[in-house]
C-alpha cells in the first residue's frame, strides 16, 4: 500500500529486507533494531550499499529494551524474528506499553504458519496470509482507555 511520508520500525532486522522494502516504497526512514553483533555490521553494510543509510536508524539490542529509544510514532512495524524462538507475543506486549506506538499502528507479523496466533489486546487481526510455510499476520493497534509506561 501507501507508505509515502511514513516512519517504519524493522524489529527484528537480519538482513533489513523488510525495513529496506518500506524505505524503497517511499517511508521517510525506518528504525532496524537487532541484537546480533553480525546483524548489526549487516544492517549497517546493507544501507550503505543501497544508498539509503541517512534513512536508517540502527538500534542494536533486544528488541524490548530498543523499543525505549524510539521517540517518534512509527505509522508500521515490522516483525520477523527467528522461527525457533517464541519472541512474538512478548514483542506485541512490548509495544502495549510504549509510548512510540500509537491508535492505528500496524504491526506486519511473520511466523512458521504451523505456530499457534498470538492475541494480544489491545492488537486486533487484520489479516491473515499464508505463503508456503510462512504466515502474514497484520496487527492493528487499538488501545482501550488503559495508561501506557513511558
Amino acid at each position: 500500500g501507501n507508505i509515502k511520508d511514513a516512519v517504519a520500525v524493522d524489529g527484528f532486522a537480519g538482513t533489513v529486507a523488510c525495513g529496506l522494502e518500506a524505505l524503497s516504497r517511499g517511508a521517510s526512514h525506518c528504525y532496524f533494531i537487532d541484537s546480533s553483533e553480525q546483524a548489526f555490521e549487516l544492517i549497517r553494510q546493507n544501507l550503505q550499499a543501497t544508498g539509503l543509510d541517512d534513512q536508517g536508524i540502527v538500534l542494536r539490542g533486544t528488541f524490548r529494551s530498543q523499543i525505549k529509544l524510539i521517540d517518534e510514532t512509527p505509522d508500521l512495524w515490522f516483525l520477523d524474528p527467528p522461527f525457533e524462538e517464541d519472541l512474538i507475543g512478548d514483542a506485541l506486549k512490548a509495544m502495549t506499553l510504549s509510548s512510540a506506538v500509537t491508535e492505528r499502528a500496524l504491526a506486519v507479523v511473520k511466523q512458521d504458519k504451523r505456530d499457534d496466533i498470538e492475541e494480544v489486546r489491545p492488537f486486533e487481526i487484520e489479516d491473515n496470509r499464508v505463503y508456503g510455510r510462512n504466515r502474514l499476520l497484520f496487527y492493528r493497534y487499538l488501545p482501550d482507555e488503559s495508561p501506557k509506561d513511558t
